[in-house]
């Protein structure tokens, strides 16, 4: 079953179990996919979905700064992420993105600009296809190049 398939079906789910902020959020991410859909004139992959779900994720983290945690919008918004959090594959975390870089902490500290050493480590984790956040390789490659210095 596609990703698409799954999130309308979770959709479903959702409203028949008057679960709202999750049939909500579900129903923006899938209004959102067929819009892009439309615009490119193709279905979209999963990994497409896959990042239109992390930048709700990533939008839903940027409110709750300003909301007030218990409030009944920091709750709902938690609920979206939760909802939103399943259909994603696990990623690598910090530590792990770490221990797979050992082997390129030379390379990644001799690039001369901080995009050539994200490039660096993001390819290994590419052509191995191990799942990772970009934001995590970020921080990872941040910290071997200034212990590098």
């Amino acid at each position: 079953m596609s990703l698409i398939d799954e999130l309308k079906k979770q959709m479903l789910d959702a409203f028949k179990c008057k679960r709202i902020a999750e049939k909500d959020i579900l129903r923006l991410v899938i209004g959102k996919a067929q819009t892009l859909e439309a615009n490119l004139n193709k279905p979209l992959l999963d990994d497409q979905i896959e990042l239109i779900i992390r930048k709700e994720i990533k939008n839903n983290n940027e409110a709750l700064v300003s909301l007030k945690k218990g409030s009944e919008g920091f709750n709902r918004v938690i609920a979206e992420s939760i909802a939103l959090n399943k259909f994603l594959p696990a990623t690598l975390t910090q530590d792990e993105i770490e221990k797979s870089l050992v082997d390129l902490v030379s390379k990644i500290c001799d690039a001369e600009k901080d995009g050539q050493a994200m490039g660096i480590a993001m390819s290994l984790f590419k052509s191995t296809d191990q799942k990772v956040d970009s934001d995590d390789v970020k921080i990872v490659v941040s910290k071997i190049r200034n212990k590098g210095a």
